[in-house]
């Protein structure tokens, strides 16, 4: 976890820096602004060759620190580093074993999007960019049905996910005031939890709907 907190709050700087280096060059006399942002997040998994593997939405929760650097008029760098609660739920027989199963799966995750931020019309904007994602733990998992040799497999299955995952954010906002505003996006992973499907869980990509509020200092 230290690693991922590391490598992401490197990412998030670099990014500062270099768009603060853009900034001064530029024509506009906007002030970097920074900022807190927290919310829910609704996500699942878009699975790879399985139909049988059925699965739901599942709530969770988003909170970080973002950064606003104006580039030019309209047009702004939006860097984020954020904690966020991530996962699905699944109900169903298991495709191996053939009994009944119910469990939600969390994964947690730091995620440094790193954004443009396009001014519409007055307060509303439109966000869309690259995404970096730091898996910090083992997802788990909480069983309502599920055999011990079934949840003794997923178990196994789960270790071996890949750490860090590229995707892509594309949102808006609406400003409510100058230092409060409201956010809703969609986030996907490109990149599948593994290279190899398990007898149980198949290849996915993690998604998720995203609702927050912001606050900027």
């Amino acid at each position: 976890m230290k690693k991922a907190l590391f490598l992401a709050a490197c990412i998030l700087v670099a990014g500062v820096t270099k768009a603060q280096t853009t900034t001064s060059t530029s024509s506009t006399s906007d002030d970097v602004q920074f900022g807190i942002k927290a919310g829910a997040n609704f996500s699942n998994i878009i699975k790879v060759g399985n139909d049988d593997f059925k699965t739901s939405f599942k709530p969770g929760f988003n909170v970080g620190l973002f950064a606003e650097i104006p580039v030019t008029n309209g047009l702004a760098f939006a860097p984020e580093v954020v904690y966020s609660q991530t996962g699905y739920k699944r109900t169903g027989n298991s495709l191996v074993l053939k009994e009944p199963v119910a469990y939600s799966v969390t994964s947690n995750f730091i995620e440094v999007p790193l954004l443009a931020k396009i001014k519409v019309v007055d307060d509303f904007n439109v966000v869309l960019g690259p995404q970096v994602s730091f898996l910090l733990s083992t997802p788990k998992a909480v069983f309502k049905q599920g055999s011990p040799e079934y949840q003794a497999t997923f178990k196994e299955e789960n270790k071996n996910l890949n750490k860090v995952y590229a995707g892509g954010v594309i949102g808006a906002g609406y400003d409510i005031t100058p230092e409060f505003n409201i956010n809703g996006r969609y986030a996907l992973d490109f990149q599948k939890n593994t290279k190899k499907a398990g007898s149980e869980i198949p290849r996915y990509a993690n998604q998720s709907f995203q609702l927050g509020l912001g606050y900027k200092f």
